[in-house]
């Protein structure tokens, strides 16, 4: 909050460069470290390229981790990167645009790698749409955790968060 449109301009280009990297990470780390198989290292050479065919390959490899993420939301974020980053001086981003992504990276950042990128006294959510973006994701972590618990069934552990509710 307070900042000039450079700033938020740098600070989105810095969350969407922390997303990639964090899914790259999470997607080259050995099997037993990730706990599961992951891409070959061909299929993640040519699929890590394009932002889309890297999101493609994580809804693949880690689709049980991306609880209150959506990878549509990371690709239009990542686009509007892009823009800011490609079209040079004339363009702005909204702090309420940078505060979401923010949210969603943290969120995922500690999903894939369990690393928590809030400590105490960092501020909270600067708006109403970051807190929703964190809310949500502590929702559907809390539905899976419910599942987990009470469902039988694996697949209504998995897949949309409404399923599984319909599940519980």
């Amino acid at each position: 909050a307070g900042g000039t449109s450079f700033d938020y301009r740098m600070a989105m280009i810095s969350v969407d460069n922390a997303v990639e990297l964090a899914i790259k990470t999470y997607l080259q780390l050995p099997k037993r470290v990730r706990g599961k198989e992951g891409p070959s290292r061909k299929q993640f050479d040519e699929r890590s390229r394009s932002f889309p065919d890297l999101l493609d390959l994580l809804e693949e490899f880690a689709s049980d981790k991306l609880d209150g993420v959506s990878l549509g939301d990371v690709e239009s974020y990542h686009r509007l990167r892009n823009a800011l980053y490609h079209d040079g001086n004339g363009v702005t981003v909204d702090p309420v645009h940078v505060d979401g992504y923010l949210q969603v990276a943290t969120i995922l950042i500690k999903s894939l790698l369990g690393i928590s990128v809030d400590g105490p006294g960092d501020p909270a959510p600067h708006s109403s749409l970051g807190l929703l973006v964190l809310k949500w994701g502590e929702f559907e972590r809390l539905i899976r955790q419910m599942a987990g618990y009470h469902l039988p069934k694996t697949k209504h552990r998995s897949g949309p968060v409404l399923s599984t509710v319909d599940g519980l």
